[in-house]
């Protein structure tokens, strides 16, 4: 009966993560540290590139550089326009005086932060840091 009970909430969380129009994600690096920690649990807004973001919003997207599919997370420093359509994005963390070395492309952001839960995500952090350490690679979230 445990086991049943166990399986139907997993199936239905597993529906609900999918349907629902928002999503979570563990901070594992410390590029927004003045805003978001390493440890956090944000939670995000699911969008799609009808929707409009702009300087100052944090986002949620795909690296284009990276070829692990790993989500990243900065604030939009200048919102770049060509002929009248946005054409993307110059992000930065908010740790860093600098802004990223890459462009973000609307079809690459996933998400808009919403929220956080702080150091609630370490369990997840100290196990991507072990399985790095085991594996002899490069943490996936620097």
């Amino acid at each position: 009966m445990k086991k049943i009970i166990s399986l139907t909430l997993s199936i239905l969380f597993l529906i609900l993560y999918f349907l629902l129009p928002y999503s979570f994600l563990t901070i594992c690096s410390n590029s927004m540290s003045k805003t978001i920690n390493v440890g956090d649990v944000i939670f995000y807004k699911k969008i799609d590139v009808s929707y409009t973001l702009q300087e100052g919003d944090i986002i949620v997207f795909k690296n284009r550089l990276k070829k692990e599919n790993i989500k990243l997370v900065h604030r939009i420093v200048k919102v770049q326009n060509y002929k009248d359509e946005i054409a993307g994005y110059y992000t930065k963390g908010d740790a860093s005086d600098n802004i990223d070395q890459f462009f973000v492309y609307p079809d690459d952001v996933v998400g808009v932060y919403i929220g956080k839960i702080n150091r609630i995500g370490y369990p997840v952090v100290l196990i991507n840091k072990l399985l790095s350490n085991f594996n002899g690679t490069k943490e996936l979230y620097d």
